[in-house]
């Protein structure tokens, strides 16, 4: 008999799979073409977030046709108002989508006495909910908790009990609501048979209850708890529970809702699956859910907690990053598309609303007079939840503001100090959003003129006759100062010419590029800053360093070598760093700059001079938001007057400790050009190779 047994159960299986792979082929044979697993067929946006504005977050999913999240895309058009975006930044991220999930208890009398015979410890049964509630669910999703009954308390009416309204779950009131459930009815029997009084259910029309309780959740899912799929009396068939588990099975798959299935098995449907078993794996596997035994004898708390995880499925999107360049308020639209894929583009109308800047006029500050300017320093603010943004321009008494600096929330620019009375300040952001204010200047007093002192009355002085001079009287001096006059000018000129060239090249939006104080050739050069990253018309440039102090940033008033000009957006401060020739040593000082400065990748710390060698790659500021890479190169006439007195022997400690211990020459750069030789003149300075600029 057993061995008939195992024939029959081995034939099944080979049907089985035959019946399988006639399906999945079709019935012409072979499976009908479909779109390739991982081809985004749908496009949808799940959220536009713009909490940052004009940072704009805009969440999409992209689905094959299976429906599954189609990963690994980078590219997307993008597009607000019509206008393309260029280059959002593309990131995938993992979704955590919320779930309703409706636990359902069957406890008609076939599972009761399953439940008293074979899982005498209630509180173990109650396990395998509760680690549904530790495990799996969260509080964005939807619970609810029903028991099918058909007892004397229900009228003898098959019924759902516990409400049905699913709402938001709360793990409090969950965990609370199992450990009160009386799920093999003890407490209601405490010592009496529940047979007299408890009837079977059918699982049909307890599942057609669930289905409609779940109807218009997002991702629904049943967790049964039972013993057996009960056929209704009316249902026909060799095995009438495996044709309910059909027809509860396809029901389900037609609402959407996916069925987890915890049998409460004992140790007697090994002897009887095709009636016992079956129809609960069918359940569960034809609606995409999950099938779990539970033999008492097992760890199956644990095994349904496994199984249970899958309820949570994992879900992936894309996230398009981008800084909006419309400033108007009210309604915009976003629509986007995978990149060659226009036909799957999907579009979201989103309200943006757009505030203007605040100038806090309390904390205004107007500093004294020191070296014939004032400081203004204007604290600017948003409205509340609004991010700052950068500023655009300013305007004072109605001309703009070269130079302006704004960092940390506070806008920082310098006046002529003979300005006073009212100053009328507007100042406008990224978007074209205007804020007004005005401050005062006292109008200094007149200075009181001092009363001369009296004359002095002079003693009669008698001076000697001298022989009249054909040169005498006051022309002598007066053809000494026109002399003077003439060759100051014609030293100007010359200046003026010099610093004319140094200038030559460089278009709008950089002012200059070159050092202050006396310009000299280019042959006479301490060092030169090769411009890597900046500017467009100043990369594999070659900056020329003559002095022993040259300051670089953005303020054409306060540095040597402005790399931005003060209107442009930059990472780089308005005077960023310095560097400093020192004995012979080359010094680069950070000014205690908004963004820093690196030295080959190591951040300086402000204040404290760092020993510059030659082939050094300096960084100002964030590259990626206008800053500079540039490299250092000393000149040949340094390196034959500075670098022979210090050597590596001289060195008390590493090679960048920033301070010699043993002293440079103490040779004046003043008195360099009388100690360059002949030879020395024909040097060039370095040339920048195809290679060097990015």
């Amino acid at each position: 008999m057993k061995l008939r047994a195992r024939a029959i159960r081995f034939l099944g299986l080979l049907g089985a799979l035959g019946l399988a792979c006639w399906l999945a082929a079709g019935p012409g044979g072979a499976a009908p073409a479909q779109a390739q697993a991982g081809t985004p067929v749908r496009l949808e946006i799940v959220a536009v977030d713009t909490a940052r504005f004009p940072e704009t977050v805009v969440t999409v999913r992209a689905v094959d046709a299976a429906g599954r999240p189609v990963r690994g895309l980078t590219d997307f058009q993008l597009l607000e108002n019509g206008q393309a975006v260029a280059a959002p930044d593309v990131a995938e991220v993992e979704l955590s989508a919320p779930v309703s999930v409706l636990v359902l208890v069957d406890q008609g009398i076939l599972s009761i006495l399953r439940y008293r015979s074979y899982y005498e410890d209630s509180p173990t049964l109650k396990g395998v909910l509760q680690a549904l509630g530790d495990g799996v669910l969260s509080e964005t999703d939807t619970v609810c908790l029903a028991v099918g009954r058909a007892d004397s308390g229900t009228g003898g009416r098959q019924q759902m009990l516990f409400p049905l309204e699913c709402g938001p779950n709360s793990p409090f009131d969950y965990e609370q609501r199992v450990a009160e459930l009386d799920i093999d009815l003890v407490q209601q029997f405490p010592a009496g048979d529940p047979r007299q009084d408890v009837q079977g259910v059918h699982t049909a029309p307890l599942f057609e209850a669930a289905l409609d309780a779940l109807g218009g959740q997002p991702n629904p899912v049943i967790v049964f708890l039972s013993g057996y799929v009960v056929a209704t009396p009316d249902q026909e068939g060799q095995n009438p529970s495996q044709a309910t588990a059909d027809q509860v099975a396809q029901a389900a798959v037609a609402a959407g809702v996916r069925v987890f299935v915890l049998q409460a098995a004992g140790n007697t449907l090994a002897a009887n699956p095709a009636e016992l078993q079956e129809p609960m794996i069918t359940l569960a596997r034809e609606t995409g859910g999950e099938y779990v035994e539970l033999v008492y004898t097992d760890d199956y708390v644990n095994d349904a907690r496994t199984a249970l995880a899958a309820i949570r499925r994992p879900d992936f999107a894309y996230k398009l990053t981008y800084r909006s360049a419309d400033g108007a308020p009210g309604e915009r639209q976003v629509s986007v598309a995978p990149a060659g894929q226009p036909e799957l583009t999907v579009a979201q109308a989103v309200s943006v609303a757009v505030a203007p800047p605040v100038v806090d006029e309390t904390a205004l500050a107007i500093g004294p007079a020191l070296d014939g300017q004032r400081q203004i320093r204007v604290p600017i603010t948003w409205a509340d939840d609004f991010p700052p943004r950068a500023i655009r321009a300013v305007t004072l008494n109605g001309a703009p503001v070269e130079v302006f600096d704004f960092a940390d929330g506070v806008l920082t620019f310098s006046i002529d100090e003979a300005i006073s009375g009212d100053l009328r300040l507007v100042i406008e952001d990224e978007l074209g959003q205007t804020a007004q204010t005005v401050a005062a200047i006292a109008t200094p007093p007149p200075p009181t003129p001092t009363p001369a002192p009296p004359p002095a009355t002079p003693e009669p002085v008698v001076a000697p006759v001298a022989p009249r001079s054909r040169f005498g009287g006051v022309w002598p001096w007066l053809a000494l100062l026109g002399l003077a006059v003439v060759a100051a000018a014609a030293y100007l000129g010359m200046r003026r010419g010099a610093l004319s060239r140094v200038g030559q090249g460089i278009t709008a939006g950089a002012r200059r590029i070159a050092t202050i104080g006396t310009a000299r050739e280019e042959k006479q050069a301490l060092a030169y800053l090769l411009v890597l990253t900046g500017r467009e018309n100043l990369i594999g440039q070659n900056v020329p360093l003559y002095n022993e102090i040259t300051t670089i940033g953005r303020d054409p008033q306060l540095t040597d070598i402005q790399l931005y000009d003060v209107s442009e957006l930059s990472s780089i401060s308005g005077q960023h760093c310095t560097i400093q020739v020192d004995h012979g040593l080359f010094l680069l000082i950070d000014n205690n700059s908004s963004n820093g400065t690196f030295v080959n990748g190591e951040a300086l710390t402000p204040d404290l001079p760092h020993q510059l060698q030659d082939g050094d790659e300096i960084v100002l500021g964030d590259k990626a938001r206008h800053g500079a890479q540039l490299r250092f190169e000393v000149s040949q006439r340094a390196r034959n007057r500075f670098y022979h007195t210090v050597t590596d022997n001289e060195w008390q400690g590493g090679e960048r400790s920033g301070t010699a211990t043993t002293p440079g020459p103490t040779r004046g750069l003043d008195r360099l050009d009388d100690l360059w030789s002949a030879d020395e003149d024909q040097m060039e300075p370095p040339a920048a190779d195809a290679g060097q600029a990015e």
